[in-house]
C-alpha cells in the first residue's frame, strides 16, 4: 500500500469561494484534524466542487483561507502544493495517448528534479498504487482502451502515487459500479493521510466518514459527526427526501434508508388556447 509521509490538519477560516466574480459559497469555518475523513454533502449546484477547488488551492479564495497545519494553501508554490495536496475531479480522465503505468507516474512529477527520470522506487509507488484500485493487471494497456470505471480508478491511482498528506475528492464512487465503490470506500478507510470528498451517496458518509460538512444555500448549513449531523429532519430539509437511520442487524453499523423523495412541483408551460 502507498504510504504517505503524514496527515496535515486542513483548516477553512471565513472562506468564501467564488466562480466567475460571484461568491457561490460564503462564510466557511471548519477545521479537519490530521488523518481524520470529512465528507462535504448538499444538493446538486449548491457548491461543493468550487469548495473543493479552494481547499486543494487550485482556485484561490475570495475571502477568507485555507491553511495545512497552518500553512496558507494560496501562498504555496506549485511544487509545494503538489507535495501536499493530490486532487481528483469527478469527470478527470488520464490521457488516451499513455499507457496506465505512465498516467499513474505523473502522480511522481513533483518529487522529481527537474532533469530527472523515474526510478525504481518510483515504479515500486506506481505498482502498489495500481494494485490497490485492482489495476496492475493492466499497467501496459493503452488508457483509451480502459472503460469509464478503470479509467476513474487509473486516476485515483495516480493520486495515491502523488504520496501526499491531504486527499481532496470530488464524488470518488463517481463511475463505479457496486463493488468497486465498497473496495474503494475500504481503500480510503486504510489511508493515513487526511481525506476531504464530495459524496452523493449519504449511506457511505455515515459508515467511512469522520466528518460531514452540509452545505445548501451558499453557505455552511451543519458540520460534525454524521450520525450526529445526519438527522432525518436535516436530510429532509436539505435534499427534500425522506429516510432514517438505522443500525445493522448483523454489524450494527448505521445505514441511512431513503423512503420517499418530496413531491417535485414542476411549473409546466400553459397550452395556447
Amino acid at each position: 500500500m502507498v504510504k504517505p509521509h503524514s496527515a496535515v490538519a486542513v483548516r477553512a477560516s471565513g472562506l468564501t469561494c467564488a466562480v466567475g466574480g460571484r461568491d457561490v459559497v460564503t462564510d466557511i469555518d471548519f477545521c479537519v484534524p490530521s488523518g481524520a475523513r470529512l465528507a462535504i454533502v448538499g444538493p446538486n449546484g449548491a457548491g461543493k466542487t468550487t469548495l473543493l477547488r479552494t481547499l486543494a488551492g487550485i482556485a484561490r479564495p475570495a475571502r477568507g483561507s485555507v491553511a495545512f497545519d497552518g500553512v496558507d494553501v494560496a501562498s504555496m508554490r506549485t511544487r509545494r502544493r503538489a507535495l501536499s495536496v493530490a486532487y481528483v475531479g469527478q469527470e478527470d480522465q488520464p490521457s488516451g495517448d499513455l499507457t496506465v503505468t505512465e498516467a499513474v507516474g505523473l502522480g511522481r512529477t513533483p518529487h522529481r528534479g527537474p532533469w530527472s527520470v523515474a526510478d525504481r522506487s518510483d515504479r515500486s509507488i506506481i505498482d502498489d498504487a495500481l494494485t490497490a484500485v485492482g489495476m496492475l493487471a493492466y499497467a501496459d494497456r493503452a488508457c483509451t482502451d480502459l472503460s469509464g470505471g478503470e479509467r476513474h480508478r487509473v486516476t485515483i491511482a495516480r493520486a495515491l502515487a502523488q504520496c501526499v498528506p491531504a486527499l481532496v475528492l470530488d464524488e470518488p464512487t463517481n463511475h463505479l459500479d457496486a463493488a468497486w465503490r465498497l473496495r474503494l470506500m475500504d481503500l480510503i478507510d486504510s489511508l493515513p493521510c487526511t481525506v476531504v470528498a464530495a459524496v452523493h451517496d449519504l449511506d457511505l458518509v455515515l459508515r467511512h466518514f469522520d466528518l460531514v460538512a452540509v452545505v445548501c444555500d451558499g453557505t455552511l448549513r451543519s458540520f460534525g459527526a454524521p450520525v450526529e449531523v445526519l438527522s432525518p429532519e436535516l436530510v429532509h430539509d436539505v435534499f427534500a427526501v425522506r429516510g432514517d437511520v438505522v443500525g445493522h442487524p448483523v454489524t450494527d453499523l448505521p445505514h441511512l434508508l431513503l423512503t420517499e423523495a418530496t413531491p417535485f412541483a414542476a411549473s409546466l408551460p400553459k397550452e395556447s388556447p
